[in-house]
């Protein structure tokens, strides 16, 4: 089926000429963006992302170009975007550091045994709900588009992060001087 044809069939919701059009491009674009970044798993994350954001936005897709065309600039503006949010958390982070340096020495060994509390608290929750998590927290997605990106009822996704959030103050529990503590 050509690109055409199968960009009409996705229009009306055809799973099987989606999964068709997965088949024919999933591979090409990935082997696409890591000509621009030599992360693999950034770049099939990104590709599974432009095949989310084509189905989920497939009925009011207008394509003045080649599908082709529009699947690869769809590709190359999502990395753009994701390195862009990766630059401003590196930023924040700095910003973050810079603060702290400039504040009392007691304070600032405290805010950084608080932060690294909470990489670790975060970093031992199982993985769905770190993912889930992270997809919230950094990525800024509603629970019902992880859901749908996840293939998740909006109760699992709720469900995990009330897992995260428990898990989290539990590391903090015994912390007198945290304000994630239950009040």
């Amino acid at each position: 089926m050509n690109d055409q044809k199968l960009l009409d069939s996705v229009k009306k919701s055809d799973p099987q000429a989606f999964k068709e059009l997965f088949t024919k491009y999933h591979r090409l674009l990935v082997g696409y963006l890591l000509t621009l970044s030599r992360d693999r798993l950034l770049c099939e994350d990104i590709v599974q992302e432009v095949f989310f954001r084509l189905w989920i936005k497939r009925k009011e897709i207008l394509i003045k170009v080649s599908l082709k065309s529009y699947l690869y600039k769809m590709a190359y503006h999502a990395l753009l975007d994701r390195q862009k949010a990766k630059n401003k958390q590196w930023e924040f982070l700095i910003e973050f550091k810079h603060q702290l340096l400039e504040e009392s020495q007691p304070k600032e060994q405290q805010q950084h045994l608080q932060l690294h509390k909470l990489h670790v608290a975060i970093d031992a929750l199982p993985s769905k709900c770190k993912e889930i998590l992270k997809l919230n927290k950094f990525e800024g997605l509603q629970y019902e588009e992880i859901a749908a990106y996840l293939n998740l009822s909006p109760k699992t996704v709720e469900a995990q992060m009330r897992i995260a959030y428990i898990k989290i103050r539990e590391a903090f529990e015994n912390d007198t001087s945290s304000n994630l503590k239950k009040g």
